[in-house]
């Protein structure tokens, strides 16, 4: 199921499924979170035992958040609160600091 679905190429080279779903088990490899879903915490739990008993590798999926509105302006303290779930970053601080610093 995972080859039927469509793709799209980000100006750095990278592609990103169309579609994200928290469902790993029938082959997406795109995990969507965000803080009022609550789930945040657990998924980061059940991906690290993926990644620990080896079925998937962490540059293979794509996990995405939401950043609810009132939350735009938060103070860098409350950005960087929610990298605590992240065991591996593969750059992604970099796009924080980028963030931060351009004030998205």
């Amino acid at each position: 199921m995972a080859d039927e679905i469509r793709f799209f190429e980000l100006n750095t080279g990278a592609k990103i499924p169309s579609i994200g779903l928290g469902t790993y088990a029938i082959g997406y490899r795109h995990i969507d979170c965000a803080p009022i879903y609550g789930n945040e915490k657990e998924i980061g739990f059940a991906l690290k035992e993926l990644f620990d008993d080896g079925v998937v590798k962490r540059e293979d999926l794509w996990i995405t958040s939401k950043l609810w509105d009132i939350h735009h302006w938060a103070p860098k303290e409350k950005i960087v609160k929610g990298s605590e779930f992240v065991h591996e970053t593969y750059g992604a601080y970099r796009t924080l600091e980028e963030f931060w610093d351009g004030e998205i």
